[in-house]
Order: structure tokens, then sequence, then C-alpha cells
């Protein structure tokens, strides 16, 4: 009973009213049968006698009918089913022509409340932009429509409350729900410098947030744009489907009318035979109702964007799944693509009797205040890994020499952070440890003309990119990696991630040029780039599916993309070819299903073996499996 209540409470007013209209209807066909049945009445009678029923049930299907025609829409669904209704009237075959409008509508509301689902997901992503914000200014609180909010502004996010614009946290720590985004149930914690997206949820902590975005152009904002975008345009599929029915419905009103009004002509003339033909005729018109094909395609594309959606998967438009699911190589960008596009500490070789928090420190005086990416990387890993404060002296001379690293001297001591050719210039020895052949790179440390160690860092390949290459590889999809950076540094993430190629030193337009050399040999298999900078624009525009990462991607690359990974995941590239190839998958099955189940019944019936009802289930039957087929792809996970 709860579920039938529930379900209930999730149809729309319309759908509740069209559903009482078909209830009423059964109940009156059910009575007209018993009635008729025990009372033989005339013909005229019996027709009085159905035709609450028949309204009940079909009335709105011989409006829309007439108002097509008279817009000039002759051939489709609706004008089908009125004139193998009203033809069975005509024939006498009361409840089959009552049968035939109550199905029809069943199908109709069943299709009704399939697309509300699917549209439902989507709905559900709009709800990622708050429509106020609480803006500090001078100390007080306001709140004001997201929209209004400029770029700079301090806002107050609560906890429970979505933070409503990107930005930078100022003040306060939390945790954040990015599950909306990104499909990730797993909270993530932020801190005083943070960047956070609009949708995601505060858990814990009161935050203020510096907006470094406008409402329009949030994650989130485009994250909806996306997917509003990409449900308004036609897979190939859907487009050949639309000009298939186009010819294929005047195709069988033609043949229904030749086997009405021709065949008879063959058996005896228009008597007897003239009834036996038109009937079949009307069969015919019930069962060649293009409605499984016309409903169950576009849902099937429209339910997986909303689906892939809700895990932070973005496809721009429904071709761009069916180009995904013909994937046969990947070209991956490296620098924050297949890598994280920082670098970060792989470990630490202390000289003897040294120990490794004396190296760091030493490190950390050195290159605190520097903004070049390997310092920064230092000093966070300091940071993080102590409690204590280090003491830096405010009197001391910190000099950066470009191309050897940094020398930090006060009134006691003269630090040394980098390369092996500043060592030598203060004429410090120390032992040759590191050639760099592995991609890394190296910070050598010494501190009053004594050798401290080495600190080795690395742009670290992302935890899942080696789980996304595999999974490809499986599917037989070639991959491969282009990159800018040294060959050694490519080397080294190409050999650990197994990619199946990679080529470095590269610029973009060479990137391009390699591309299109690879979209050449294609073999009529769609060809992918993935990228994040604007650097990959180009290419990403050129491939037949271009991936940016959402999160660290730059605009250029998102707006050039066919696909958007929210969250930067290149378990998602994978993950999106695998919904892709299913969800065309799905869409051929009902396609094929479809075909084969109504070719099957219409030469049964051109010979008189199946009946109207037969007929019905042919086309509300395959209508309604071929739609829950379709629901599928709401639901596809993993």
């Amino acid at each position: 009973m709860k579920k039938r209540v529930s379900f209930l409470k999730k149809l729309k007013k319309s759908q509740r009213k069209q559903l009482f209209r078909l209830f009423l209807a059964a109940i009156l066909l059910i009575l007209c049968a018993v009635v008729t049945t025990v009372w033989q009445f005339d013909w005229w009678v019996s027709l009085l006698c159905v035709l609450p029923a028949y309204l009940l049930a079909g009335g709105e299907t011989l409006w829309q009918a007439l108002k097509n025609i008279l817009r000039g829409e002759l051939f489709d669904e609706k004008f089908l089913m009125s004139i193998a209704s009203i033809g069975a009237l005509a024939l006498g075959e009361y409840f089959e022509a009552v049968a035939v409008m109550l199905f029809a509508g069943i199908g109709e509301l069943f299709e009704s409340y399939a697309v509300s689902n699917a549209r439902g997901a989507i709905r559900e992503l709009a709800k990622l932009c708050p429509d106020t914000v609480d803006l500090l200014k001078d100390g007080k609180i306001t709140q004001i429509p997201a929209e209004e909010a400029q770029i700079g502004d301090i806002f107050v996010v609560k906890p429970g409350e979505r933070i409503a614009l990107d930005g930078d946290i100022v003040h306060g720590s939390s945790s954040l729900d990015k599950s909306a985004l990104t499909g990730e149930s797993m909270p993530i914690d932020v801190q005083v410098g943070d960047s956070v997206a609009a949708g995601t949820i505060n858990l814990v902590g009161e935050i203020r947030v510096k907006a470094t975005k406008a409402a329009t152009d949030s994650f989130a904002a485009r994250i909806l744009a996306c997917v509003e975008d990409a449900a308004s345009k036609k897979s190939k599929t859907e487009t050949l489907i639309t000009k298939f029915s186009l010819r294929y419905t005047p195709t069988v009103c033609a043949l229904a009318a030749i086997i009405a009004f021709i065949v008879p002509l063959f058996f005896g003339g228009y008597g007897e035979s003239f009834s036996k033909f038109s009937y079949i005729a009307l069969e015919f018109l019930v069962v060649s109702c293009p409605c499984a094909l016309i409903i169950s395609v576009p849902l099937t594309f429209f339910g997986s964007i909303g689906g892939a959606a809700k895990q932070g998967i973005l496809f721009k438009s429904n071709s761009s799944q069916e180009a995904m699911a013909r994937l046969g190589v990947c070209v991956f960008d490296k620098t924050g693509t297949l890598t994280n596009g920082i670098f970060s500490v792989a470990s630490a070789d202390p000289a003897p009797s040294i120990s490794e928090n004396e190296l760091f420190e030493a490190a950390f005086i050195a290159e605190n205040g520097s903004t070049h990416p390997i310092a920064k990387a230092i000093t966070q890993h300091v940071k993080n890994s102590q409690n204590a404060l280090l003491k830096i002296c405010e009197s001391a001379n910190i000099s950066e020499i470009s191309g050897l690293g940094r020398v930090y001297e006060d009134e006691n001591t003269v630090i040394l952070a980098g390369n092996t050719a500043l060592l030598d210039k203060y004429g410090i020895k120390f032992p040759s440890l590191c050639n760099n052949n592995d991609g890394t790179s190296t910070v050598y440390v010494a501190k009053d003309a004594k050798y401290l160690g080495r600190i080795v860092l690395k742009d670290q390949p992302k935890p899942q990119a080696k789980t996304a290459i595999s999974t490809l590889q499986k599917s037989d999809v070639r991959c491969v990696m282009l990159s800018g950076d040294t060959k050694n540094a490519a080397s080294a993430v190409s050999s650990e991630l197994g990619m199946d190629d990679f080529c470095a030193e590269l610029l973009p337009q060479d990137k391009l040029k390699m591309l299109e050399g690879y979209i050449e040999n294609s073999q009529k298999k769609s060809v992918a780039f993935v990228g994040d900078g604007i650097n990959d624009a180009p290419s990403l525009a050129r491939a037949d599916v271009g991936i940016s990462m959402g999160a660290m991607g730059s605009g250029a690359a998102i707006e050039a993309s066919d696909v958007v990974i929210a969250d930067d995941d290149p378990q998602k590239v994978a993950k999106a070819y695998l919904i892709s190839k299913k969800t065309v998958h799905i869409a051929r099955q009902n396609i094929v299903f479809a075909i084969f189940v109504k070719i099957l019944v219409m030469v049964l019936c051109t010979l008189g073996l199946v009946n109207m009802w037969g007929a019905v289930f042919a086309d509300v039957g395959v209508s309604i499996i071929a739609i829950l087929n379709s629901m599928r792809t709401l639901k596809m996970k993993n």
C-alpha cells in the first residue's frame, strides 16, 4: 500500500488526472462487457454503452490527432491510433476500439512518467545553485540575490548550507560534501586558502568565502548549462529515427489502404472479404505505431546524460556519447590530467648524522616566501608535517639566484637550497646521487658550508590514473600520452601508468599534428583527447571527442570540449566510455527489439493469425518494455 501511495505522489497533477480517466474507462469497459454479455442489444445500443469508456480513454488522443491534421501533421502515432480505433467502431469491434485507446493511454502515461524521472535527475542539478548569499560587509551580514554578488565579495556559509559561488576560504575550516558535483560521497576537509566550488555543502563549521567568480560563471552553473544544452542536441541515432518515422508512417498507411481496399478484390470483392481485410488493416495500423522507437531512443540518451551528470560526468550532446562509444584511441595530456599538476615531496635523503627533520627545517627556512612551485611544495610539506613554528630571522637576507636556487643569510647562518650548480658555486662537496632520469626534481641543501642532504620532488600521477588506463586498455582502447615536459619526466609517468605510447617535448601545435595523425589512421573508430590547459583547447576542439578536466581546467579547455569531468578524476574518462557504450547498446537493443516484434506481428496480422489484442501488445507492450530498458541508463553507476 505504501508503494502505491509513493507512486501516486511521484505523479504530476495532469498525470494523476490521466490515470483516473483510464481507470474509470477500464471500469466502464468491464461493466459494458458484462451487460452486453447478459443482455443482447442492438448494435447502436452497444455502441452507446461503450462510447463513454471510449471517449474517456481516447478523447485526448482524438483531439490531438485533429489538431495535428489541421496543422498539416497528418502521419503520426495519434493519427494511426485514431484511424484504427474509429475503424474498429465502424466494423462493430467495440471492445477492441476501446482497448486500443485504453492501452495507448497507459503507454502515454508510462512514457510521461519515465520522461519525468529522467528530467528529475537534471532538475536536481538546478538545486546546486542557491538563489541567495549571506554577504559580509562592514561587519554586518546581509542576504542578497546570488547573481548580485561581485567578485571579491566575502560571504558567510553556515553548517548545512550549500555554497552559492566559487571562491577561496578566508576564515574558518570545515568539511565539504561534493557528491552533488562529482558523485563522490567522501567529504573533504578544507581550511583557509583552499578553493571551494558552488554547489558543495558545508558540513561542519562556519566559513567565510571570498568570491572568485560570478554566479553565472560558477562551476555548478556550468554543469547545469552543459546538461540542459546536451538534452536539446540529438544524437545521430535519434536523427535517423526521426527521418525514418517521416517515411515509415505514410508507407504503413499506404500498405494498410492496399490491404483494406485492393486485396479484397482478389478474394471475392467487397463483401465479407472487405470486413475481414479492413480489420487486418486496422491491426496493421495499430502495430505499426513507431512509439517504441520515437520514445525509447531519446529517453535512453536523455536518461544517460542525467545519470552521468550525477556522477560528475557532463556530456554536452547526445552525439558525444555515440562518438565516445566508438572509442579506439584515447590521447592524454600529462600535467594536470594524468598527474596532479603540482610538485610534492617524493622522498628525502639526509646526509650521514643528519636527521630528516634537520634537512627539512633548513630547506623550509631557505625556501619560505618563494613563489617557485618546487619551493612551495617543500614549505607546504613542512607545514603539514611539523607542528612547531620554525623561527626565521626577520633581518635575514634571502636572495634567489635564477637557475640555481635560494640563499638564506643571517648573522649566524648561511643556508643553500638549490641544484648542484649552486653548491658548486659555494664550493660545497656532495655525493653524486641523482641524475634525474626518472623525471624527478631534486633540491640539494647545505648549511654553514656543510652538506645536509637532498629532497626529491615529483609531479605525482593521480591515484586513479593507472586504473583508468587499465580499464580502457581492457576494452581495446589504445592509450597514448602527449606531453610538453622533458622526455625523462614523460617516460617515467608513461612507464608507471602502463601507457601504450608517449611523446614528449611537444608544443601545442605538435600535439595537434600528432592527434590529427591518430584521427587519420583511426579506421572508423573515434579518437578522444583529454586535457586541462588553455594550450590543450585546439586539440580538444579537433578530436572526435574532447574531454576536459573541469575542476582545474581552463575556461577555454572546458568550452572547447565535448565532455567535462567535474572533479578531474581520470578514472571517470573510463567511466564515461563505459556509460556511453552501454547507452548506445541499450538504444540499439530497443531499435532491434521494436522492429523485430512489429514486423513479426505485422506478418501474423496479415495472415489473420493475430487479433487486435495482439496488435495492441505489439505497440503498447513493446513501448513499455523499451521504456523500462531505457530507464536503466538513469542508474548506471559501476
